[in-house]
């Protein structure tokens, strides 16, 4: 409804395979998710009964692996994971972002495009100048090499659970 509303063309960006999936269908256990009010709206997950330790925000299918991987990131770092999905990436919520880090103090951004001059080093920057108190940051993006197009070689190029998992625990543990 959103994009209807657009005075200005719009790109939506999806993937085929992706079009009869539901981002975070599964919700996991001990998180309580939120999504705003805004027409291109942001989810939140985080713990139900506990403060979170580390930001992480991922978009697209991204955020489907990251969701999955909320229990097991606390099982293997004892960090409890506050989860940000926005649904738009050209203008980012950065006040949403920069709310959970300033109680953090630790960022992530996952996501499947390159990490140079991709999405998440705008959002870093972004955040890092909005924040007043030095926080710390990581982003997990595929590996400096273009995309392949066959499905096998792209799973070894995008970020992974494992490789996820591995970043979070070197980096913030």
């Amino acid at each position: 409804n959103a994009i209807l509303k657009e005075e200005h063309p719009v790109i939506v960006i999806e993937n085929k395979t992706d079009y009869a999936k539901k981002i975070l269908h599964h919700q996991a256990a001990n998180y309580v998710y939120e999504i705003n009010e805004d027409d291109y709206p942001v989810v939140q997950a985080r713990p139900a009964v506990s403060v979170p330790d580390i930001t992480v925000v991922a978009y697209g299918g991204m955020a489907d692996v990251v969701n999955n991987l909320l229990t097991n990131i606390f099982l293997e770092t004892d960090l409890k994971v506050e989860l940000i999905v926005p649904s738009l990436i050209s203008s980012l919520p950065i006040n949403v972002i920069v709310r959970s880090v300033n109680r953090t103090g630790r960022l992530v951004v996952i996501e499947e495009g390159s990490a140079y001059a991709g999405v998440g080093a705008e959002l870093i920057a972004q955040v890092t100048e909005a924040t007043e108190e030095r926080i710390k940051t990581r982003r997990i993006a595929a590996h400096p090499v273009p995309i392949p197009s066959v499905k096998s070689l792209e799973h070894t190029v995008l970020p992974d659970k494992e490789r996820i998992l591995e970043e979070i625990k070197l980096h913030f543990t």
